[in-house]
């Protein structure tokens, strides 16, 4: 009881002093409450104002996290399409590639087989040489010059045959055509019976009297060439061979074409040549020179 006593009698004799502690104690406890009241979070119970500071709802990390799934995602698939192109662009490039290789293969290979027919296949040489030059009473000459036919190939040449026509200088109508057309003719007219076994093997030459033409002849007709000199004429000597070759027989041709010369001075080993022919004369052969013109001698 005595130190009961002495407890309570701990009181402050000062009543003033008493009243100004509770005061400051009162005031305090506004000041905690007022500051819970502004700032919840940094009063929470065993939380530091750090975490505070950081501290974020569960729903905004999971939106965040959604986030960046979803900009993965996307920049996969973006990584992914460019891949996909790349892979598109090279397989249409190697596809591209590979046309272009099989197309020039294939070139390769006509060409080999081109040059392996050309290298064992027959050829025919075509040599004429000129003989007078006959004018006839009806206004006309003509000509009949030898042809020589060799074999120059690797192989049989069949169903041989030959032509030969005069082209007057100065037609309206082209050198070159009017070969093709005189010797497409002879390639579409029928063999004769005559001929059916003429073949000219390789390293082997005839004239045109053994395979069939006999006396091989033109007619030349100054009256064709309109645009020509009245006193005069000019003409070339045109001609082909036609043979086959293969299984089955293809045609092949060989065309020649000379330019007619006549010899109109000599003096010593020199000659005066003209292309000129005069109306209404004969000449010689002695008198005539053919030249192998640079257009209209080539094969196929």
């Amino acid at each position: 009881m005595g130190e009961l006593s002495e407890m309570k009698s701990e009181k402050p004799s000062n009543p003033e002093a008493a009243e100004d502690t509770d005061h400051e104690s009162d005031s305090g406890l506004e000041t905690a409450l007022d500051a819970f009241i502004k700032h919840p979070k940094r009063h929470k119970r065993g939380a530091s104002t750090e975490y505070d500071k950081g501290y974020k709802k569960p729903e905004n990390i999971l939106t965040i996290i959604s986030i960046i799934l979803t900009a993965s995602a996307v920049i996969f698939s973006g990584v992914a399409a460019i891949y996909a192109i790349g892979a598109y662009n090279a397989a249409e490039s190697q596809a591209k590639s590979e046309g272009v290789a099989a197309t020039e293969a294939q070139r390769q290979s006509i060409i080999a087989q081109e040059a392996l027919v050309d290298e064992n296949r027959p050829w025919i040489k075509v040599t004429i040489t000129p003989s007078d030059v006959t004018w006839f009473p009806w206004g006309t000459a003509g000509m009949s010059p030898g042809l020589l036919l060799k074999n120059v190939g690797h192989s049989p040449a069949l169903g041989v045959r030959a032509g030969a026509w005069a082209y007057v200088a100065g037609t309206k109508q082209d050198m070159l055509q009017f070969q093709i057309e005189k010797c497409a003719s002879l390639k579409k007219t029928p063999i004769p019976q005559s001929q059916y076994g003429v073949t000219l093997f390789p390293g082997d030459d005839t004239d045109a009297s053994h395979v069939g033409l006999g006396l091989l002849g033109f007619e030349i007709d100054p009256s064709q060439a309109p645009l020509r000199n009245k006193d005069g004429y000019g003409f070339y000597i045109i001609g082909c061979a036609d043979y086959m070759f293969g299984s089955p027989p293809q045609h092949y041709q060989t065309f020649v074409a000379y330019e007619v010369w006549r010899v109109q001075s000599r003096t010593g080993l020199t000659k005066g040549l003209t292309g000129e022919f005069p109306q209404g004369a004969s000449v010689p052969v002695s008198d005539i020179i053919i030249d192998p013109t640079y257009a209209g001698n080539y094969a196929n």
